[in-house]
């Protein structure tokens, strides 16, 4: 069974669907593999072979919209770890530089 939308509905709008479209959507109502892919990556449990058309397509925009998200995070922490490599290099060119405290002992 499907859940019903949690809070209010702000529109409706229409989804042009191509034929590529129809035919995703009739493999996924028929393919227990990506039956069982929708309900791991949702957030809300869809059996989408008993779902409506429209609960289907708002998990998978659900689930599109996440994985948008995650990459997005994805790049947020590859530029900082890019960031931190490039200032970790130059901490260390600089210790390269620094003559050392004992070097000028006898």
């Amino acid at each position: 069974m499907s859940t019903r939308v949690q809070g209010s509905v702000v529109r409706r709008p229409s989804l042009p669907l191509t034929e590529s479209d129809e035919a995703a959507l009739k493999a996924l109502r028929t393919s227990p593999s990506l039956q069982d892919a929708l309900l791991a990556l949702a957030s809300d449990p869809v059996v989408a072979a008993e779902a409506s058309e429209s609960a289907l397509l708002r998990a998978l925009l659900h689930v599109g919209l996440s994985a948008v998200q995650e990459r997005a995070e994805m790049d947020g922490y590859r530029a900082l770890a890019a960031d931190y490599q490039h200032e970790n290099d130059e901490r260390r060119a600089m210790a390269r530089r620094r003559v050392p405290d004992w070097a000028h002992e006898e």
